[in-house]
């Protein structure tokens, strides 16, 4: 059903080649660092929005439509 076609194939190795040669120490396929990134990455996301969020909640509604 998903058969890789001769290109495919290259190109998914010469990614995988690609991707080998930028990581230094680590391998590709180190469970450790891919769920650590991960982590480190919704933590960010999540503080970019908890922080402006949590700073909206003080101003009054009624003040703020008011000066728009």
């Amino acid at each position: 059903m998903f058969r890789k076609t001769g290109n495919e194939a290259r190109q998914h190795t010469s990614n995988n080649n690609a991707s080998t040669s930028l990581l230094y120490v680590v391998k590709p396929r180190n469970l450790q660092t891919f769920f650590g990134g991960s982590a480190l990455l919704m933590l960010v996301a999540l503080a970019a929005a908890y922080f402006p969020a949590r700073r909206v909640t003080t101003f009054d509604p009624a003040i703020v439509l008011r000066c728009e």
